[in-house]
């Protein structure tokens, strides 16, 4: 199976209550605010991954440490 594990993003501003801290953190990208969606983590096909438009790998710290929070509370 050509898979690969996504956390979708979501634009600030349609978050009336902002993110839930360390579980679904903000970032900039593009200047742009935006919320990582750690919760929906979810395995799509890698074709439409093909062509990215960009990445967040200066947020791998962050990324990480949400990944952690879902996983284990820590």
């Amino acid at each position: 199976m050509d898979t690969r594990i996504v956390i979708p993003l979501g634009v600030l501003d349609h978050f009336k209550y902002g993110g839930l801290g360390r579980l679904t953190p903000e970032v900039e990208y593009d200047g742009q605010s935006l919320i990582i969606l750690t919760p929906q983590i979810t395995s799509i096909h890698a074709k439409p991954l093909s062509n990215p438009i960009g990445n967040l790998e200066h947020q791998r710290e962050t990324i990480l440490s949400a990944l952690d929070f879902a996983f284990s509370g820590l």
